[in-house]
């Protein structure tokens, strides 16, 4: 069993973590597929019916039969990075759960307790208790294999996130931001956002920022928001990146470096952040912290007009009718 979850636990990890050739996704869902199979069969013989579940729920994902698709884009990476993450935790929850335990002479075993006792309980299984909550909401919220229910998702982020999961904890922030299955309230959200954003997460980092940048639940600060736009920046969150260029761009919360503000453009752009690509020609087309560069200015730009930015579509037509021109936009 562990010759098998053992290498997908850590084929997980590694798709979580680094970007891939499709060859590769394709094979870690027959990977993934097959080892929640057999994880499935042996939970259900030890009566472990929670890991059971968790199991059925992750081959369902994964399935290369009838894939699941989650769009493109930063959104869509990051989706699968919180279902790898969230697999890889069922995978090691399984392997801590399933693991051989040695028999032991009747004479050499210990006497059952009859009292409880709180070193029963496994803080690895809560942990992985967590992630399955976590994955179990997103499946609500999503509504590809369970059917859509945004209340029940909500009480699943909220199961995680009581428990200390920072993805929990972030998506929690993210129904109470948007009023989805519980009622709107930036305050909580914002709460819910520095609970996981306290735990490291970059995502809860860079939405902190912008309620601090919008004043949303929190009083407006932009300084504050550049704090958290540069922790999760420096994490290599995209969108975070490309608010923090838009801070040095503007002067806000910083003071004006168009130099720094390409930077953090390059850096999200090369994620795919269509907005960041678009930013990132206007500068070219200007020479605005770089030397002015027409051709660069129209990579960028069709880049960013081909995953269907609306500005950076009209910034293109603009760019391929002139010709190179002094300044644009």
């Amino acid at each position: 069993m562990h010759l098998l979850s053992i290498p997908t636990l850590a084929l997980l990890l590694w798709a979580a973590l680094d970007r891939h050739s499709y060859g590769f996704y394709s094979f870690l869902r027959w990977e993934v597929c097959i080892a929640a199979g057999i994880l499935a069969y042996l939970a259900y013989a030890k009566k472990q019916n929670t890991l059971m579940v968790c199991m059925i729920l992750a081959g369902l994902i994964f399935n290369p039969i009838v894939p699941l698709h989650l769009g493109r884009g930063d959104l869509a990476r990051e989706k699968w990075a919180i279902f790898n993450f969230a697999a890889a935790g069922i995978m090691l929850w399984a392997i801590i759960a399933l693991w051989p335990k040695p028999e032991m002479p009747d004479e050499a075993a210990p006497k059952m307790r009859t009292e409880p006792s709180c070193g029963t309980v496994n803080p690895h299984t809560e942990q992985m208790t967590a992630a399955a909550q976590c994955l179990l909401g997103i499946c609500y919220n999503e509504g590809n294999v369970a059917p859509k229910d945004y209340k029940e998702a909500a009480m699943w982020y909220r199961k995680a996130a009581e428990q200390g999961g920072a993805t929990g904890q972030r998506l929690l922030g993210i129904c109470y931001d948007e009023g989805n299955g519980v009622p709107q309230d930036y305050k909580e959200a914002v709460m819910w956002y520095r609970k996981s954003a306290a735990q490291g997460d970059a995502a809860a980092q860079s939405l902190l920022g912008i309620c601090y940048a919008n004043g949303t639940g929190a009083p407006q600060d932009y300084k504050e928001a550049v704090m958290w736009f540069s922790k999760s920046a420096e994490q290599g969150d995209a969108t975070a990146q490309r608010n923090l260029g838009l801070c040095y761009t503007n002067g806000t919360g910083v003071p004006q470096d168009y130099k720094k503000a390409v930077m953090w453009f390059h850096k999200s752009a090369e994620q795919g952040n269509a907005a960041a690509q678009s930013s990132l020609g206007v500068f070219y087309a200007n020479g605005m912290g770089v030397p002015q560069d027409y051709k660069e200015a129209v990579a960028w730009t069709r880049k960013s007009a081909e995953q269907g930015d609306a500005l950076a579509q009209r910034n293109l037509a603009a760019l391929l009718s002139k010709g190179p021109p002094e300044s644009f936009f």
